[in-house]
């Protein structure tokens, strides 16, 4: 019978401690039943005659007038960069020797050389030859022989 009295009591501090934390329920605000009126009126703008400045407008911009850029020279063929060393004929057959920055080229008529010169013809006293990128025709002059 131990338990029954110890329930009571467990209940009854249970009790004390929920009754002294109570509180008393808030009051409900009052509203108030008198509104003024609001006047419109003096909120109201009259519109005016003359016409508003646009303060964020852009002014127009001019620009200089862009000169007109000539047109470029026409490409001129450059000189050739060959010197005469020597030559070779045997029979109809001539071969010529080139001097071309300190490298020696040997070439007979319908050479290619470097992708841009071709030989045309070689003769006892001239080399045509034919600079590629642009169709013009240049001569190299031969010494005659003694």
């Amino acid at each position: 019978m131990k338990y029954p009295a110890f329930i009571v009591v467990a209940l009854v501090l249970l009790a004390t401690v929920v009754t002294g934390r109570e509180r008393e329920p808030a009051p409900e605000p009052v509203r108030a039943s008198y509104a003024p009126a609001l006047e419109i009126a003096p909120l109201a703008r009259e519109r005016r005659e003359t016409e508003v400045e646009d303060i964020f407008s852009v002014p127009p911009v001019v620009l200089p007038a862009i000169p007109k850029a000539e047109p470029a020279p026409a490409p001129t063929t450059p000189p050739l960069p060959f010197s005469y060393l020597g030559r070779m004929k045997k029979g109809e057959r001539t071969t010529l020797y080139l001097l071309r920055n300190q490298d020696m080229l040997i070439v007979e008529e319908g050479a290619t050389l470097d992708g841009a010169y071709r030989v045309e013809r070689i003769s006892d006293t001239t080399a045509h030859f034919v600079y590629l990128p642009l169709g013009t025709a240049q001569t190299l002059a031969i010494p005659p022989v003694p």
